[in-house]
């Protein structure tokens, strides 16, 4: 994977994350209607900074072909980092760890059904692109 794809792939890992993370975050408040438009101003942060870290883990290490339960596992891994970091960012001066835990039980499963769900895929290759031949309309593998 070259620079420019692997900056894509965690580019669309980052709004990917960002966008679903908060929405899957707040199921367990929706049934107050006016939690539903906090979820991005709490869990956006958290996120952004669970999709940046699951799609570098993914860029780096170049394993975009693992199973679900291990990119659940990376989602999880990172949704708590994201959690953490966000937690430490909202009480720099004295950490607390009930913040940390309650931002934890949003961000981990979260980051876990994101993780997998999201699936780059491999390259396609040319070899095994389907085209239409104009000789009697038939397909014919490339």
């Amino acid at each position: 994977m070259d620079d420019r794809s692997g900056w894509r792939v965690v580019a669309s890992s980052t709004m990917f994350f960002g966008f679903w993370g908060p929405l899957i975050g707040v199921v367990p408040y929706v049934w107050m209607v006016i939690s539903v438009p906090f979820a991005y101003v709490l869990g956006g942060v958290p996120a952004l900074v669970c999709g940046l870290l699951f799609g570098l883990w993914q860029w780096k290490t170049r394993r975009n072909d693992v199973g679900p339960w291990a990119r659940a596992a990376r989602g999880a891994l990172c949704g708590l980092a994201g959690c953490a970091v966000f937690g430490l960012a909202i009480s720099h001066a004295q950490p607390s760890l009930s913040l940390m835990s309650v931002l934890a039980l949003h961000g981990v499963p979260a980051g876990a059904i994101l993780g997998a769900c999201r699936r780059t895929g491999r390259p396609v290759k040319h070899s095994s692109l389907v085209c239409l031949t104009p000789q009697h309309g038939s397909a014919r593998h490339a």
